[in-house]
């Protein structure tokens, strides 16, 4: 009995470590207070997009203002929506002197598989371990009990994302300047709740 006790103590305290190490913060509320906000400066990053070529924080925003989007994945279908929502307005952020980017945990191939059944025409990005999101502060662990409901359906959060623990992104778009420095920041737990391209349009107006 006491050597199950011991072990169930170390366990815990495994779990409790590997949290702590993977920065991610206990629910989506909390992550929506770490994250980086209007004013911060966003992090030096270099991710690899769909077609495998590495792409740094510094080209996104050389010569332009940026709207930078972090969704959950291919496999959410509100996600899918939103970046669709996004390409009939690429034109005119373009217009309006902005890039649009969006970036997942998921590898090259997948984003090209996103972006081809979505018609996207704007540069996505592969975060494996969802590196650059816990650099943002956007990162949340995903309870036990509703991780092993998306493992029954057939996806298994950490595999698919290259992280120790089932881990996800909160909903979360910035508007960048050339600068580095963030003029928006739209935050929320909810993964329902995306930012309205016109408020982007209108965010990319006042600093173009």
């Amino acid at each position: 009995m006491l050597r199950l006790f011991i072990l169930i103590t170390l366990l815990g305290c495994f779990a409790a470590g590997v949290t702590a190490q993977s920065g991610a913060a206990a629910s989506p509320d909390d992550a929506v207070k770490n994250a980086l906000k209007t004013g911060d400066r966003i992090p030096e990053f270099a991710l690899r997009d769909a077609l495998g070529k590495s792409v740094s924080s510094r080209d996104l925003t050389d010569g332009t203002n940026l709207v930078l989007v972090f969704y959950r994945g291919a496999w959410c279908p509100f996600c899918n929506k939103y970046l669709r929502q996004l390409q009939q307005n690429v034109t005119r952020i373009n217009g309006l002197g902005g890039r649009l980017v969006a970036i997942s945990a998921e590898e090259p191939e997948t984003q090209i598989l996103t972006a081809r059944k979505n018609d996207l025409n704007y540069t996505v990005l592969s975060d494996p371990g969802l590196k650059v999101a816990s650099m943002f502060g956007l990162v949340y662990r995903v309870p036990e009990r509703t991780a092993e409901r998306y493992r029954s359906n057939g996806l298994d959060l950490a595999a698919v994302n290259g992280t120790l623990l089932a881990e996800l992104p909160i909903a979360a778009t910035y508007v960048i300047r050339r600068d580095g420095t963030i003029a928006y920041a739209f935050l929320d737990g909810d993964y329902t709740k995306r930012a309205a391209p016109e408020i982007l349009l209108a965010e990319l107006e006042k600093i173009k």
